[in-house]
C-alpha cells in the first residue's frame, strides 16, 4: 500500500499520534514525520514510502491510515435485580423505566472505529 499523506491522516500501528513532514527524503525511508511517545514527547521517525518502519515484516511503529473517533452519549437504567436497559435519550429511559429500577446512569464514551471487534 503505498501512502496517501496528502489526503489521509496516520498513526502508528500501536496508535500513537503520527504528523508528517516530507516524503521525498533520500533512501529506502524517505517518509519523515514524528510520533506522539508515551510521554506526551514528539520523537523523529522514518518509513518507507508504503509505511513501514523496518523493510520486512509488521512492526508497532508501521504507519497506518487513522481510524475515525466517534463520541456517544446513552442512558442506562439499573435495577435491583441486576438487569440493564439502554436508551438514546434520558426521557426515553424515564418512560420505559420499571418500579424496581435503581438508578439511570448517563454514560459517555469516546471510541475509535473498530474497538472491540
Amino acid at each position: 500500500m503505498k501512502l496517501d499523506l496528502k489526503n489521509k491522516t496516520y498513526t502508528l500501528r500501536n496508535g500513537s499520534e503520527y504528523r508528517n513532514y516530507c516524503d521525498d527524503a533520500r533512501g529506502k525511508y524517505p517518509v519523515q514525520g514524528a510520533y506522539k511517545s508515551k510521554n506526551e514527547v514528539w520523537v523523529q521517525c522514518a518509513h518507507t514510502l508504503d509505511g513501514k518502519f523496518l523493510v520486512g515484516g509488521d512492526h508497532d511503529y508501521d504507519l497506518i491510515i487513522a481510524r475515525k473517533a466517534h463520541t456517544i452519549t446513552f442512558w442506562v437504567n439499573y435495577y435491583s435485580n441486576g438487569e440493564v436497559s439502554a436508551f438514546e435519550n434520558r426521557a426515553d429511559a424515564d418512560f420505559i423505566a420499571g418500579p424496581n429500577r435503581l438508578t439511570c446512569l448517563e454514560i459517555t464514551r469516546t471510541f475509535t472505529e473498530g474497538d472491540g471487534l
